[in-house]
């Protein structure tokens, strides 16, 4: 019986982390952060940034492709679920190397997660576009773009993480 209930509340925690994916995601697509197309603040990393304490590497990773494969297929593209599983993919992985063996802070795994995060979408616009010249030009200013959202949420993580209700639901993980 006590398994169940942990099960279920495991199942119960990651819906409800999966639906904050989902709703930040939706808020970058509507709200407009800056004034160049395409250039987002990162919401849904901060999503990340904080489950990885609360539910795991592989179970965020996995919540953070269902909500990559969510959003594209609600409110994209093709082309655009290309790019954004490029930015993901290479974002998760730099994320979850930089913070389980490197031990990094929150801050510096933020960091390297958008930077990362850009890069990955633009060697993927160059597999899809077949531009890779282009690519090469917005390479570092694309890295540029990266810095300053990424500094930005890896210092809200860094104030959300150390609050008591997130400390509580990190050490009752399993049994809520």
């Amino acid at each position: 019986m006590q398994n169940s209930t942990i099960k279920n509340n495991n199942i119960a925690l990651q819906t409800c982390i999966l639906s904050l994916f989902l709703i930040c995601g939706y808020i970058e697509i509507v709200v407009p952060f800056f004034d160049i197309s395409g250039i987002k603040l990162g919401l849904p990393n901060l999503i990340a940034l904080i489950s990885f304490d609360i539910i795991g590497y592989k179970a965020t990773a996995f919540l953070s492709f269902l909500r990559v494969l969510i959003i594209q297929t609600l409110f994209g593209t093709f082309f655009t679920f290309g790019i954004s599983f490029g930015g993901f993919l290479t974002s998760i992985l730099i994320m979850i190397i930089m913070k389980k063996f490197f031990k990094m802070s929150i801050i510096i795994v933020s960091l390297y997660g958008s930077i990362f995060h850009w890069i990955g979408q633009v060697v993927a616009f160059g597999i899809f576009s077949k531009f890779f010249y282009w690519n090469v030009n917005i390479f570092f200013t694309a890295i540029l773009f990266g810095i300053v959202p990424g500094l930005l949420i890896g210092v809200i993580a860094n104030i959300i993480l150390k609050n008591k209700y997130i400390k509580n639901i990190k050490e009752m993980k399993g049994g809520l």
